[in-house]
């Protein structure tokens, strides 16, 4: 009754605007709007979604147009919204002491972190035993949160932008008992460059499964996703998430306990290894540089955010400061420089004799190609976005970093095994937050103790006698 009162208040406002004919219509569509929403929409102690039966076809596509672009919270919901929740409250997994013993027994990579919390190490578990019981007649009777980029999708953004909001994503997908996939077709797998390390979590599709799980409606902002997973009959919820902080401040708006810039290392290492090309490329590059794992800085320039081109003094002199705000966190050097510009590095390649510290960069005749914007993906290979998944572990493997614009170098950090040494050296209103080269000639970063390398062993073709001896996809 309240609804349809405040429906009636409304039409007599906008009736000055419309003749009375045309409010008689719009009011019709309203209030039917409204009592579609009341069978559609139960909301059980204010946080629960329930809705028709799956296979009531009328019901599911007027819910899907709703939920597509009304936003519905209830009292409960609005006041748990800030609420950070106890490991038990996100995910617990109950567990015999047989099948504890028989996890014990295995190297998880997850049981070896001591930052991770346990939630996120019972879902991994669980995650782990979906995985096997998975199989082509099953399918139907597991849910699935699947993290895509297709061909046929209009827009994913940068590699930052598809991948970062890991930690966030998964936190959903363990409050929701989802099976978290990854799947990209565009510009080529994501098994290209990475891979799930033995020992981690496969995030794999099954070849057998894309074309059930992956295709169709998918959700692209926070507010969809989160009210998409909240569905019990939907089987698979699509994701192309994106956020310029990587859902950080949700994450830890919600969760009780490691922040999440404090878990993403050891939350990668469970998820993703380089593929072996990689590997090689980047271990090569370390060798000539004459450089290890938490052993230098590194500094990152992103000077084409959102622009094809800047002047080349303006990006020689972002270059410069980039690097002098990196010598502020390791004086000593060396100092590892990456950028989308070509001038850039050229500019450090060509001034590095002349700076007191070792600087080093990968000199390319071309820019890196980004994941989104290159042209021509269709007829590119894989091999040819290397570069950009190179940069990334070059600056992961840094104990500190300096990064301005876009998700990219931040990314860098967050992979890294020390995210709290980091140095913003510039922003789209103000290209350069002014460096000067270092008077010290101490770190402010303390040497790691062990370096754990990045290259873990990827996994290699598992759970073949579930799924009719058809590999998983490379």
């Amino acid at each position: 009754a309240s609804a349809l009162t405040i429906l009636d208040q409304t039409m007599k406002r906008i009736n000055r605007f419309f003749n009375l004919k045309s409010c008689q219509y719009i009011f019709l569509a309203l209030t039917l709007l409204h009592i579609v929403a009341l069978f559609i929409l139960q909301d059980k102690q204010g946080s629960e979604i329930y809705s028709f039966a799956e296979n009531n076809v009328i019901a599911t596509g007027l819910r899907e147009f709703i939920f597509s672009n009304v936003t519905f919270e209830s009292p409960r919901s609005r006041n748990e919204t800030n609420k950070a929740l106890k490991s038990s409250d996100i995910f617990q997994r109950s567990i015999s002491s047989e099948e504890k013993d028989d996890f014990s027994s295995k190297n998880y990579i997850w049981e070896e972190s001591n930052i991770l919390p346990q939630w996120m190490k019972d879902y991994f578990a669980w995650h782990s035993e979906q995985r096997q019981k998975l199989n082509k007649n099953n399918w139907k009777d597991f849910k699935f949160l699947v993290m895509r980029c297709l061909a046929t999708d209009s827009k994913c953004g940068g590699t930052a932008d598809r991948i970062k909001t890991v930690p966030y994503v998964l936190y959903w997908a363990a409050k929701t008992k989802r099976i978290l996939m990854i799947h990209w077709s565009r510009p080529a797998l994501l098994e290209e460059f990475l891979l799930p390390p033995e020992g981690g979590i496969d995030w794999r599709l099954p070849s057998w499964l894309v074309e059930d799980i992956v295709h169709g409606r998918y959700v692209a902002n926070i507010e969809k996703f989160e009210r998409f997973l909240k569905m019990d009959d939907v089987i698979a919820v699509r994701s192309k998430l994106q956020s310029y902080n990587g859902g950080s401040i949700f994450y830890n708006e919600r969760v009780d306990g490691p922040r999440f810039e404090e878990v993403y290392h050891d939350l990668w290492k469970t998820f993703f290894t380089p593929s072996p090309p990689l590997q090689k490329i980047i271990s090569e590059h370390m060798t000539r540089f004459g450089i290890s794992a938490g052993t230098y800085a590194s500094a990152h320039l992103r000077g084409l955010y959102a622009i094809t081109d800047r002047k080349p003094n303006t990006l020689r002199r972002m270059a410069e400061n980039a690097v002098k705000c990196a010598s502020n966190l390791r004086p000593e050097g060396p100092i590892y420089f990456a950028s989308d510009s070509k001038v850039a590095v050229d500019h450090i390649v060509s001034v590095a004799h002349r700076i007191p510290i070792k600087i080093v960069a990968i000199e390319r005749d071309y820019e890196p190609l980004h994941l989104e914007k290159a042209t021509g993906w269709e007829n590119r290979s894989a091999s040819e976005y290397y570069d950009t998944f190179v940069d990334l572990y070059l600056i992961a493997m840094s104990n500190c970093v300096t990064y301005n614009m876009g998700g990219y170098g931040q990314w860098g950090l967050w992979i890294s095994q020390n995210s709290s040494c980091f140095k913003f050296h510039g922003e789209r209103t103000k290209l350069t937050i002014h460096c000067d080269w270092s008077t010290s000639s101490k770190s402010i970063a303390k040497e790691p103790e062990s370096v754990r390398t990045p290259f873990l062993p990827p996994m290699g073709t598992r759970f073949e006698e579930n799924i009719g001896n058809d590999p998983l996809q490379f």
